[in-house]
C-alpha cells in the first residue's frame, strides 16, 4: 500500500507542476498592466501624470515582475536576453513588434531612449501637447503611425532651437531603424538562461507556501479569501457526506426493489428533482421557505451572519446553523440523485453476477448479499463521483452562494472577474486544480482500499 502511494504521489507532482505552467501562463496573458492596475491608472490612458518611473518601478519589484517571466526562453539572436527588463508593458509590447519588423534592437533601443531624454526636458505646461505626443511613440509600432507623430512633435516643437534639434536627433535615430535593420537575426535561433530568480519560481514557491499575493486593492488574497475558503469548505463538506448518507440507502433499496412501485417512483422522483435547474429550486425555496408572504418561514431570510474572524469554528457554526440548512439542501439535491443512480445501476449489474447466485446457494440471507458482497464491489462508480467531487470544497456552488447571499469561493471567484481581479481569479483556479488532483489521488488510495488487485 505504502508503495502504491508513493507511485502515485510520483504522478502527482509533476501533474502539478504542468497545472501551475498553465495557471500562470494564463495570468501573463491576461489584459492590462498588473503595475498600472495597482497604481489605479487608466490602462487606455497614455499619460503616467501624478506617478513617477519610481513609483513604477518600486511597484513593479513587489510584484515580482521586474523579473524574467522563466527559467528559461527560447527566442531568436534579434531578441535580448534582458528584454524583461523593458518594465511598462505597453512599451515592452511595442519593442517585442519593431524587433519583429526590423531586428536592430540595440538601435531601437536607443531611439526609445532619445524619446525619454526628450519627455525629461518637457516640464512646463506649454509642452503638455507634445510630450503627450511623445510618449506615443513608446508605445507605438506602426511605421505611418510613429511617421505621423513625429511630423507631429516637429510642427510642435518647431519654436525652440533646442527642442528641434533634439526632435531631428529622434527623426534619424528612427530612420537608423529602418534603414539598418537586421532581418536575418529573426531567423537565428538561440537559447537564454535565467535561472531561479525568475516570476514563475517565486510565484510557485509562494504559493506553497501560502502566500498568496496582493489583491488590486492592496488586501492580500490569503486573507481575502480564509474566510469565504472556510465557509465553502464547510457547507460542501457536510453537503457531501449527506448526499453519500442519503443516496446509499437510496441506490441500495431501489436496486433490490427494482421492480416495485416504491422503487420505481423513488427513482422517478429522484430524476425529477435532478432535471429541475438549481438555481430555479434555490430560488422557489428561497421564496416560499424563508417568506411568510408566499410560504412558511421555515428558515431564517438569506445571508449569514457576521463572522468574527477570531471566534471558534464551533461559535460561527452555532450563530448560522439554521442560516445554513436550506443552502445546504439545495446543493444536495443533484449530488444526491447522481450517486443514488450510479449506485444503483452498479449494484444492478454486480447482482447479476455468478458470485451473487453463489452466495445465494449458499445459504446467506438477502440483505447480507446486498451489504457484504454487492455493495462492496459497486463502490468504485461512489469512488470516482467523491473525486470528482472534491474540487466543490473550493468553488463550491456559485448559484448557491449568490442566491443566498453567501460570500463563499464561488462568489469570490464571480466578483474577481466582474473586477478583473486576476490574481484572485487564478489563485481560486489554482486551488481548485490542486482539488483535482487530490480528488483524484483519494480516489485511486480508495479503489485500492476497496479492491487491494487494484494496480496502478
Amino acid at each position: 500500500m505504502l508503495k502504491y502511494i508513493f507511485q502515485r504521489l510520483l504522478y502527482f507532482i509533476p501533474t502539478l507542476l504542468v497545472i501551475s505552467v498553465i495557471v500562470f501562463g494564463l495570468s501573463k496573458f491576461t489584459p492590462g498592466d498588473p503595475v498600472e492596475n495597482r497604481l489605479q491608472i487608466n490602462p487606455e490612458s497614455n499619460s503616467n501624470a501624478g506617478f513617477s518611473d519610481e513609483m513604477y518601478q518600486q511597484v513593479a519589484r513587489e510584484l515580482g515582475v521586474d523579473k524574467p517571466v522563466f527559467y528559461c526562453t527560447v527566442t531568436t539572436r534579434a531578441f535580448p536576453k534582458n528584454l524583461y527588463s523593458i518594465l511598462k508593458k505597453d512599451q515592452r509590447t511595442a519593442t517585442e513588434n519593431l524587433i519583429k519588423q526590423y531586428g536592430n534592437f540595440d538601435k531601437i533601443h536607443i531611439f526609445h531612449q532619445s524619446v525619454k531624454d526628450l519627455l525629461l526636458q518637457l516640464a512646463d505646461a506649454d509642452s503638455l501637447n507634445l510630450g503627450n505626443n511623445a510618449r506615443q511613440l513608446l508605445i507605438q509600432e506602426e511605421d505611418e503611425k510613429i511617421s505621423f507623430i513625429l511630423t507631429e512633435i516637429r510642427q510642435s516643437g518647431a519654436s525652440s532651437s533646442i527642442l528641434s534639434r533634439k526632435i531631428t536627433d529622434i527623426q534619424t535615430k528612427y530612420d537608423y531603424i529602418k534603414s539598418d535593420a537586421t532581418r536575418a537575426q529573426l531567423f537565428l535561433p538561440t537559447f537564454y538562461w535565467y535561472g531561479f530568480d525568475n516570476q514563475y519560481h517565486h510565484w510557485l514557491m509562494n504559493f506553497l507556501k501560502g502566500n498568496f499575493g496582493v489583491a488590486n486593492n492592496g488586501q492580500a488574497i490569503r486573507g481575502k479569501i480564509q474566510t469565504p475558503l472556510s465557509i465553502t469548505l464547510m457547507m460542501s463538506l457536510l453537503a457531501i457526506f449527506l448526499s453519500y448518507i442519503i443516496a446509499i440507502p437510496i441506490g441500495i433499496y431501489t436496486a433490490a426493489h427494482q421492480n416495485t412501485r416504491s422503487g420505481k417512483w423513488l427513482m422517478h422522483g429522484l430524476f425529477a428533482l435532478y432535471s429541475l435547474p438549481l438555481f430555479w429550486l434555490a430560488l422557489m425555496a428561497l421564496r416560499f421557505l424563508t417568506t411568510p408572504q408566499y410560504g412558511l418561514k421555515i428558515f431564517p431570510s438569506a445571508g449569514l451572519s457576521d463572522v468574527n474572524t477570531e471566534g471558534s469554528f464551533m461559535s460561527f457554526l452555532s450563530v448560522n446553523v439554521s442560516r445554513i440548512i436550506l443552502p445546504i439542501l439545495c446543493m444536495m439535491i443533484h449530488p444526491t440523485a447522481v450517486i443514488a443512480r450510479q449506485l444503483q445501476g452498479a449494484m444492478l449489474e454486480n447482482l447479476q453476477l455468478d458470485y451473487i447466485r453463489t452466495a445465494r446457494a449458499k445459504g446467506l440471507t438477502w440483505s447480507r448479499i446486498l451489504r457484504h458482497h454487492a455493495f462492496r464491489n459497486a463502490l468504485f462508480p461512489l469512488i470516482t463521483l467523491f473525486g470528482q467531487l472534491l474540487p466543490l470544497l473550493i468553488t463550491g456552488s456559485f448559484m448557491i452562494e449568490y442566491i443566498f447571499n453567501i460570500k463563499g469561493m464561488g462568489r469570490i471567484a464571480y466578483e474577481a472577474i466582474v473586477e478583473q481581479d486576476w490574481h484572485v481569479v487564478y489563485i481560486v483556479l489554482m486551488l481548485s486544480a490542486v482539488m483535482v488532483l487530490a480528488g483524484n489521488l483519494v480516489a485511486d488510495l480508495l479503489y485500492k482500499w476497496a479492491n487491494p488487485r487494484v494496480k496502478l
